[in-house]
């Protein structure tokens, strides 16, 4: 099947907005405007934000990363991070594939201790 430019840009278009993943950012502090929010989070790579400003939602926003690799860097990096007083927690929104989180040291010791074993049994 033959598409026109118009229904190729569309395709792509669609295939794109299917790689990119949303993250649910809380315990945004108070003090920061919409503008200084969306700032933020562009800076580590979100291409959208929406700062929510309801009561039962204020401190959150939405932010929307081209793929899952910049949603792992961006949850990684945010997660845990002090600004004003507030510890942010970054999770990925629902309906989204779950970014993979980063091994944890003692992972990656796992995954390399028998070849260490190796190793430290020919120093004894």
């Amino acid at each position: 099947m033959l598409m026109n430019s118009e229904g190729a840009s569309s395709a792509m278009a669609a295939q794109q907005q299917q790689q990119r993943v949303t993250l649910v950012v809380k315990h945004l502090p108070p003090e920061l405007n919409e503008h200084a929010i969306t700032e933020l989070l562009a800076r580590y790579g979100a291409i959208e934000v929406r700062p929510m400003r309801s009561s039962k939602l204020a401190g959150t926003a939405f932010a929307v990363f081209p793929d899952i690799m910049a949603s792992n860097n961006a949850m990684h990096q945010l997660q845990g991070l002090q600004i004003l007083g507030k510890q942010l927690s970054v999770e990925p929104a629902k309906g989204n594939v779950a970014p993979v989180a980063p091994p944890s040291q003692q992972q990656q010791f796992a995954s390399i201790a028998p070849q260490l074993g190796y190793v430290l049994s020919c120093f004894h």
